[in-house]
Formats: C-alpha cells, structure tokens, sequence
C-alpha cells in the first residue's frame, strides 16, 4: 500500500517512480546504518520523467 501511494502522490504532480527489483542491500544497510534486526524491504525511486529532446 505505501508503494502505491507514492505512484498515486507521483502521477498527481507530474513526478514519476518506480519500484527496483535488485538493490544492493548490504550498500544500503551500511549507509543507513541499521542494525542487525533491520532490513530494506522495497526501494522506490522518484523523479522527474525523462523529457523529449523537442522540450
């Protein structure tokens, strides 16, 4: 439910997301520096969509 909320909030102002299914989940322990009892479950990345090169 949370990812799609963030894919609802993305569309409602012009952003775009999109959920990654590898990541490298020791990188992203160390650098949150969680404990032994946490993981990452789900990275969602959001942004701006790619623009034409017209614009």
């Amino acid at each position: 439910m949370a990812a799609l909320n963030v894919y609802l909030f993305s569309a409602s102002t012009g952003l775009s997301t999109v959920i990654r299914a590898w990541i490298d989940r020791a990188a992203i322990t160390d650098a949150l520096e969680l404990s032994h009892d946490q993981q990452v479950l789900l990275s969602q990345t959001v942004g701006f969509p790619k623009r034409d090169s017209k614009d």
